[in-house]
């Protein structure tokens, strides 16, 4: 399922769109609501929702500062919908350029919203599959190169060949670490945020298949 998170501050509101809205239908679940901007900022960061739709008048920053803030911060934003009692161009175009999927009038119309979440749905599950296509053939190539140093070779070619997939700088220092793990390479994976950040780090298999 994917993650979706509500922003109002009208308590009824979220209730009413977490309770009329048939989110599995889409393929969504509701994991967190929220009533102002704070709140919200934080939750996203917590939850990292796919998709979350928000008010634009919420108290402390509006819908838009919201999504302006989680842009600047994520490095991997949610898509936004933004939910408004007002029908102002100048809120619509300010929200076009906040990757803003859609400027939904309240009272929501059940079927727009409908079209809507089926829309983004197969938007979002593509892009994952993408990302999830890019960093498999990315770990595929890191595995190779971090198992040609452990297992001896070196040359600048190798170095810099490491520094232009790693995104290294050019003085970086390059450190492998092989852990003994009787786990498969996917569970190793999953574990990892524990112990290294995950940008920075990179499962792989060394000349003995050992993760």
């Amino acid at each position: 399922m994917l993650k979706v998170m509500l922003v109002d501050d009208e308590p009824w509101v979220l209730e009413g769109l977490r309770t009329m809205v048939d989110w599995k239908r889409y393929g969504f679940e509701v994991r967190g609501e929220a009533l102002n901007g704070p709140d919200a900022f934080r939750m996203i960061q917590e939850l990292r929702p796919d998709l979350v739709l928000t008010d634009i008048n919420i108290p402390v920053m509006s819908g838009l500062e919201l999504i302006t803030r989680v842009n600047e911060r994520m490095a991997k934003a949610p898509r936004f919908v933004i939910l408004s009692g007002y029908d102002d161009f100048n809120y619509a175009r300010t929200a076009l350029r906040e990757r803003v999927d859609q400027y939904l009038l309240k009272p929501i119309d059940d079927e727009e919203i409908g079209i809507l979440l089926d829309k983004l749905g197969r938007m979002i599950r593509d892009e994952i599959a993408s990302e999830q296509g890019r960093w498999k053939e990315q770990a595929c190539l890191t595995s190779h190169l971090l198992g040609r140093f452990i297992q001896g070779e070196d040359s600048e070619e190798l170095r810099q060949l490491s520094r232009d997939v790693l995104q290294l700088d050019e003085d970086a220092e390059l450190v492998c670490i092989l852990i003994a793990s009787a786990a498969p390479v996917v569970h190793a994976e999953r574990q990892r945020d524990g112990g290294f950040p995950w940008e920075i780090s990179h499962a792989f298999l060394d000349g003995a298949g050992r993760a």
